[in-house]
């Protein structure tokens, strides 16, 4: 005999019909009628599906998050546009509601998983990594948002400034109350404590983080960062040295701080090689391009040392630009010419998707600009084609 193949788990929809119909049928005695709702066959599930998230809206507008988050775990991440709804409704919740950051980035990322240029899920998981000061991540969620052509003077300013965030004290501080053990909140409560020179318990923070969550090398670049400005002994640092991971080699930070330890221990060929493997990773370290470069002067190398001076030069200037830009008395017409020298700089150095924000930040200001238009139609277009990253490789 054949064995028979098991019957599928009935639909979400299908199981609410029945617990509706019950009761009636069982009024009425008719048996063969509540058989026939048992076995029916799923309806459609994109129908289902949709009714699933309207019931999660509605449930989250009348504040019963706990029920939404229920319901909305119910959708699979099959890719389609209810799928990405759902984890971007979850993830709103979990972030403004519950006040989760961990749990929240995961719902965005499952939804930019699926949709790669969810505008929504770029621009929430930007911020996350804004409040966890985890720079080097953020990149290209806030390249997938100016792509798209929604760029802003903070998302332009929190690029420039991504290896040296600041976070939201408040928000995190807030969030420390819900869940103290959040990695993502023990990473903003670390920088929080690193801007108050408070570093033994900045320390503290980012060995819990560590303890949570082994993996991200962002906690090791920020311990090792804070020991350096808390003067460690080098028996500490070598500790520190010999416990990283192999996976944080990979991660520019790290190799930052271990040139900036070996200048302080004079070994300056040391040195030169850490900043040079941090700059292969991100050219736009502007304290691994002057150390690197005063390097090079030091073993008489000008020549050599020109490039990275050189672009550590256009970095200050870049950031100086936007502090300038953020003057709220400034006339629309200077900020105009400061935003097509900030074009000029960035492309220049190699930030294209940058350099096209700038002109559509120029346009938001002046819509008939056609300088700024033949700028943004250059470039554009283009950027689909690159990899989204800060610098394009040809311009390291």
């Amino acid at each position: 005999m054949t064995p028979r193949s098991p019957k599928q788990a009935p639909s979400p929809g299908t199981q609410r019909l029945r617990a509706l119909a019950v009761p009636g049928f069982i009024a009425l005695g008719s048996l063969a009628v509540f058989l026939a709702v048992t076995e029916f066959p799923a309806t459609d599930e994109k129908t289902n599906l949709k009714g699933l998230l309207s019931e999660a809206r509605a449930a989250s507008r009348a504040k019963r998050d706990e029920e939404a988050l229920r319901l909305l775990e119910q959708i699979p991440d099959d890719g389609s546009s209810v799928a990405v709804r759902a984890r971007q409704l979850a993830g709103d919740l979990l972030l403004s509601r519950f006040k989760r950051l961990t749990a929240a980035e995961q719902q965005f990322r499952r939804a930019v998983a699926q949709e790669e240029n969810s505008l929504h899920a770029n621009d929430r998981l930007a911020y996350l990594m804004h409040l966890g000061t985890r720079g080097w991540e953020l990149a290209s969620f806030e390249l997938s948002v100016i792509q798209q052509g929604k760029p802003t003077l903070g998302r332009l300013k929190t690029l420039a400034m991504s290896p040296n965030l600041n976070t939201n004290a408040a928000f995190i501080s807030e969030c420390a109350q819900v869940d103290p053990r959040d990695p993502a909140v023990l990473l903003g409560q670390a920088t929080m404590a690193v801007f108050a020179a408070e570093y033994p318990q900045a320390e503290e923070f980012l060995t819990r983080a560590a303890e949570i969550d082994p993996h991200p090398p962002i906690v090791e670049f920020r311990l090792g960062e804070v020991m350096l400005l808390r003067n460690a002994s080098d028996a500490e640092f070598r500790e520190w040295q010999r416990n990283l991971p192999a996976h944080a080699q990979d991660f520019p930070g790290i190799w930052l701080v271990l040139g900036l330890s070996a200048e302080q221990q004079n070994r300056s060929d040391v040195a030169i090689r850490c900043f040079w493997e941090a700059l292969r990773r991100d050219p736009n370290l502007g304290q691994a391009n002057y150390r690197l470069g005063q390097l090079l002067i030091g073993l008489n190398r000008p020549e050599t040392a020109e490039p990275f001076l050189d672009r550590s030069r256009k970095l200050t200037d870049y950031i100086n630009i936007i502090e300038m830009l953020g003057a709220s008395d400034m006339q629309k017409s200077r900020r105009i010419e400061i935003g097509f020298k900030a074009a000029e700089l960035t492309e220049n150095l190699g930030l294209l998707f940058e350099a096209c924000g700038w002109f559509g930040l120029i346009l938001q200001f002046d819509p008939a600009n056609s300088r700024a238009r033949q700028g943004f139609a250059r470039l554009h277009p283009g950027l689909s084609t690159l990899e989204r990253v800060r610098t394009q490789p040809g311009a390291n």
